[in-house]
């Protein structure tokens, strides 16, 4: 048993304390920062040059392709991870596709070799001449995604880079101990835009460019979000040059009225409040049962108290394995706080509150908890955390004793914890707690999770990703297992 205070005196101790023993089973993915509406396809122009001058890697630019660096051949086309012939997946209608001068597959795919242009097959692979000084990865190229986006949106994108070390890149699957992939930059490793690996299409030797398709998978979470991606030769280091950084607006579409139990109907659009709606469908649950909302942004503007045993989920996605902001996920129910949510006027910590009393077996399963940060810095609630009192910046707040966590995504809380946990049993399975608090402001700063006190605790397989204060925290517990975190 390891039994670790959390006074003010003893939290930074037990932080470290905690954080070694969480993270000691963290993959080999290089410099991981793992310590810290429905969206359609949509079109995107291709259209890129080839010049001389390199392109900023920290540069941010408009949703336009780009290109730098002096190469020959084709700076639009982009690559493929599958290593199997993409024609299997077929181009609907009988169609053939795959094949080079073929229409690409389904998900922009083509056959090994090439690569998706956003409307034909290509060879992915074209000569590069590298100028003397450069690093060994050379962004080249890109198509990037449009400026706004719906969330869960997949449109065409890809980025080219050139090989201009002294050895070829070969060929690997995207869950390779070891090798060169393509890999997100903002930051790395988080699955927000595309899984964390994406493998080359082929092999690349030196002096030569090699396109790569992003299969892009659009953030659930509205606002702005950076884009770039890289190159990473798994284990050892990211290798140069990212592709240049795109702030891109998610936003959903107001208005969109979908039925969310018997005679009750929220706006899944993020514009109406639903807070009332989806209370009373928790209320109208009964005792064990489950309220399975439709995938979609809530507006919630007060608090949301589960307070028996029932499960709250995503239709669709209940048990799936990834969490809700990895790309691989289904398309899950966001509960979004608005400007005027100030949980203490409801007398609790957190704007959704699971527990009263507490209760036993709640299970959140595949839902987003946002706590909309940047769009309330205005209000009262982040006034009341710059004043010292964080129980308004909570985005989930338990007391509950034998309750379930499984695949949720805990993001941008306002202050004090993503998920701040009292009550025996506990267990959090496949979660993300993901860029909560602010750490250069006094008082704004976030945990990821905080479990005051829970004996019998299992927290496993899930992700603490740039919470500005601690990424997981625990006060003490008998027999609690923490594990592949």
């Amino acid at each position: 048993m390891r039994k670790i205070h959390t006074s003010p005196t003893s939290r930074r101790l037990a932080a470290t304390l905690v954080m070694l023993a969480v993270f000691a089973g963290c993959g080999s993915h290089a410099e991981s920062e793992f310590s810290g509406g429905v969206g359609g396809s949509t079109a995107s122009s291709a259209v890129s040059t080839s010049g001389t001058a390199e392109a900023s890697a920290s540069g941010v630019v408009g949703s336009t392709s780009t290109s730098s660096g002096s190469g020959g051949g084709s700076a639009v086309s982009s690559g493929s991870s599958d290593t199997t012939s993409a024609a299997s997946a077929g181009s609907g209608g009988g169609v053939p596709c795959g094949d080079i001068g073929q229409a690409c597959c389904a998900d922009f795919g083509c056959n090994a070799g090439l690569a998706c242009d956003g409307a034909q097959c290509a060879p992915a692979l074209a000569p590069f001449a590298c100028a003397p000084g450069s690093p060994e990865a050379v962004f080249v190229s890109e198509v990037a995604p449009p400026a706004s986006l719906a969330p869960w949106a997949t449109p065409f994108a890809s980025v080219t880079f050139a090989n201009c070390g002294g050895d070829t890149w070969p060929k690997v699957s995207a869950d390779s101990p070891a090798g060169v992939k393509l890999g997100g930059s903002t930051p790395h490793d988080l699955e927000i835009w595309a899984p964390s690996r994406i493998a080359l299409p082929a092999d690349v030797p030196p002096g030569n460019q090699i396109t790569v398709v992003v299969p892009i998978h659009a953030p659930p979470l509205t606002g702005v979000h950076p884009y770039a991606f890289e190159l990473v030769r798994e284990g050892v280091a990211w290798l140069g040059q990212a592709s240049p950084t795109h702030l891109v607006d998610i936003e959903a579409t107001p208005g969109d009225m979908v039925a969310v139990c018997a005679g009750i109907s929220a706006d899944r659009g993020g514009g109406d409040d639903a807070t009332s709606a989806l209370q009373a469908c928790i209320d109208a649950a009964p005792e064990g049962g489950t309220l399975a909302l439709p995938a979609g942004v809530y507006r919630i503007s007060g608090v949301l108290t589960v307070g028996k045993a029932m499960t709250l989920t995503t239709a669709g996605a209940t048990g799936a394995g990834a969490s809700c902001l990895e790309a691989s996920a289904p398309r899950c129910a966001v509960l979004r706080a608005a400007l005027d949510t100030q949980p203490s006027n409801a007398g609790t910590r957190g704007f959704v509150r699971l527990g009263i009393g507490p209760v036993a077996s709640v299970t959140l399963d595949h839902i987003v908890v946002d706590g909309n940060r940047g769009a309330r810095l205005g209000g009262a609630a982040a006034a009341a955390c710059a004043a010292g009192s964080n129980g308004d910046g909570i985005n989930i707040g338990a007391v509950c004793n034998g309750c379930t966590i499984r695949g949720v995504a805990s993001a941008r809380a306002l202050c004090g914890s993503g998920l701040e946990w009292d009550g025996d049993g506990v267990t959090i399975q496949s979660s993300v707690f993901w860029g909560n608090g602010d750490h250069g402001t006094t008082n704004m700063w976030s945990d990821g999770l905080t479990i005051h006190k829970s004996d019998g605790a299992i927290v496993d397989h899930c992700r603490f990703v740039d919470n500005s204060d601690v990424g997981f925290i625990s006060g003490g517990g008998v027999n609690a297992q923490y594990t592949s975190n």
